[in-house]
């Protein structure tokens, strides 16, 4: 069996078009107001920012730092605070 050996200049020169974009963000939905909607979901469902940390598993400091300044939270949350708050995801975006 005969195998190439690839220099470094073969697979390093791709050209800008072959290259996977960047992940952006969905321009669709509006993520200023992430904060806000959290606390008021939250307070809604009866929860204080400990028992809610409790309840999704991260501390209550993360909870205070996303409804007071976080711009975003871990994508694999959303789902699990809706679910817990039961609202939908969509209604997080303001």
């Amino acid at each position: 069996m005969n195998s190439t050996i690839l220099r470094y200049s073969s697979w390093h020169d791709m050209r800008e078009e072959s290259v996977m974009p960047k992940k952006t963000e969905n321009p669709h939905i509006e993520w200023r107001n992430f904060g806000k909607c959290l606390a008021e979901f939250r307070k809604t469902a009866g929860y204080s920012q400990r028992e809610l940390a409790a309840e999704i598993g991260i501390s209550y400091r993360m909870v205070a730092y996303y409804e007071k300044e976080a711009g975003h939270l871990p994508t694999h949350l959303l789902p699990v605070l809706a679910n817990t708050l039961g609202v939908s995801t969509d209604q997080f975006s303001g």
